[in-house]
């Protein structure tokens, strides 16, 4: 869907075949939901190569909600939402993002190429079986941010408690990337929160030119 505004949107769809090795890269998204750090919802971007051009799609685990239907966070925790992977073009996922008036920062995962394409094969094969085998979504213990946590897990060397209060308060999610290495240790160590920031860099943006290229420092 291209979005002009959050309600306002033309719809698309799009069928891809992407061999694994032509996966390079994967991005965390963190947009935060206040204008205080704490609840937030967290994407993964990955980046694949078409001849000498990279390409982006975005991953989110979200409540699949009937038409109408808003998010409520109390009736996240008693099995009111089934959970649902979303799979967009990274530009129609972000500016949605945007249109929301979310702060939107992409960190750079910093980990090899193998690991990377290791986690996008089982990003791809839990969005498949939740499509067979449908699991409620949950405030705490199953949303987007831990959704995340358990496919990193599984190529990370240390473990993660989905209850650690930077998961549960996920604007603060980023700190984790960056204490576990996942982020480059000289961009973590040089350069402020905001550097990560694509909002500015989107409302810049000229039509016909290289979306996710423009909104990366």
């Amino acid at each position: 869907a291209g979005h002009r505004s959050a309600p306002d949107f033309t719809k698309a769809y799009l069928d891809l075949e992407i061999p694994i090795d032509q996966i390079e890269g994967m991005d965390i998204a963190v947009a935060d939901l206040t204008a205080w750090r704490g609840p937030a919802h967290t994407m993964i971007s990955f980046s694949y190569r078409v001849d000498d051009q990279l390409r982006y799609i975005n991953v989110s685990a979200e409540t699949r909600r009937e038409k109408g239907e808003s998010y409520s966070i109390l009736r996240g925790f008693f099995k009111h939402y089934e959970l649902i992977y979303v799979i967009a073009d990274e530009q129609d996922a972000l500016e949605l993002r945007h249109a929301y008036g979310e702060k939107v920062r992409l960190y750079p995962v910093s980990l090899p190429k193998r690991a990377i394409r290791k986690i996008f094969v089982d990003v791809m094969n839990r969005a498949r079986k939740l499509q067979s085998q449908p699991e409620f979504y949950h405030t705490i213990t199953n949303n987007c941010t831990t959704q995340i946590l358990k496919h990193i897990s599984k190529v990370a060397e240390n473990d993660i408690s989905i209850l650690n209060w930077r998961i549960i308060m996920a604007s603060h999610s980023d700190e984790l990337l960056f204490g576990y290495g996942m982020v480059d240790a000289e961009l973590s160590a040089s350069v402020p929160r905001d550097h990560f920031l694509t909002n500015e860099r989107a409302d810049s943006f000229v039509e016909g030119t290289d979306y996710s290229a423009h909104i990366r420092p």
